[in-house]
């Protein structure tokens, strides 16, 4: 998996988030899969959609 690619990167964050988009009413959880997501740009980019599936 490329991880410096954008493609790469959206993918990994597609499958990161996939089953955290599904239970988006557990904050606990999505908190802890933004937490596990390793790069800075990769945790704005969660952090971003969690906040908006938040709102």
């Amino acid at each position: 998996m490329a991880q410096d690619r954008p493609a790469g990167v959206g993918a990994q964050v597609g499958q990161q988030m996939h089953g955290a988009v599904r239970i988006a009413g557990e904050h606990q959880t999505l908190v802890a899969v933004a937490a596990a997501v390793t790069t800075e740009r990769q945790q704005n980019v969660v952090t971003d959609v969690l906040q908006a599936i938040l709102r």
